[in-house]
């Protein structure tokens, strides 16, 4: 029988083995190698991965000179904000084309768009004074006007960069709970534009919280005089 290529019969095959201080030095070589690749890798991982910023809008209601006394018409419920489902969730929105519209995955509101808007017009009307109280969605107590704010349209439109805009509407109507059955009073639309020095996300909720403001403040005075006029 033939014996592998190599041996002759009755003598074991050869074996090679690395051994002494070339083959420590050798094997030390390859670990920290290794090591030093592991490292690189790791380091890229972290570098490449993503970070979430949140924020939150705020239309703050400018102090006024003079203001009035709380009146008596009644207390007014702010009924829990609808928002459109394109824009109801957390994720930014960007309008990139007159069809196409982009969520973004990093950059988000701290809480859902209609938290915010509900909280903002609470604070702001009840900073104006207009109604004897400003109520929460779910409180108790009795009230003789009821407010159904909803958001119809809350984006970045990026269709040209150079001239971004902050994109925010809102519909509000207000109701007389007094009446049975309840009567709608007054309803109104409100839609700005806001244009962005530049397409970011720190721009666009600068953007935003002022036309939230704008929105606010005429909204103060149409439900100013549609009480008026219902009284």
């Amino acid at each position: 029988m033939n014996s592998p290529l190599g041996t002759r019969p009755g003598h074991p095959r050869p074996r090679f083995e690395v051994s002494g201080s070339r083959g420590a030095s050798a094997l030390a070589m390859w670990l920290v190698l290794a090591a030093v690749l592991i490292g690189f890798t790791s380091c890229s991982i972290q570098q490449a991965a993503p970070v979430k910023r949140t924020f939150l809008l705020e239309a703050r209601r400018p102090a006024k000179a003079g203001e009035p006394a709380a009146r008596s018409a009644g207390a007014l419920r702010v009924r829990g904000t609808t928002v459109s489902s394109p824009f109801a969730g957390r994720g930014f929105v960007y309008r990139r084309s007159d069809w196409s519209y982009e969520a973004d995955f990093y950059d988000e509101f701290l809480v859902a768009p209609r938290n915010l808007v509900d909280e903002q017009v609470r604070r702001w009307l009840g900073e104006a004074r207009m109604f004897a109280q400003v109520l929460e969605p779910s409180g108790k107590s009795e009230f003789a006007f009821s407010l159904e704010p909803s958001v119809t349209a809350l984006f970045g439109d990026y269709r040209d960069r150079k001239a971004a805009t902050a994109t925010l509407e809102i519909q509000f109507a207000l109701f007389d709970e007094q009446a049975t059955p309840r009567a709608l009073l007054w309803e109104r639309s409100y839609r700005r534009e806001v244009p962005l020095a530049a397409p970011v996300p720190d721009r666009l909720v600068a953007g935003w919280s002022q036309a939230f403001g704008e929105i606010l403040g005429e909204l103060e005075k149409d439900l100013s005089g549609a009480v008026s006029r219902h009284h």
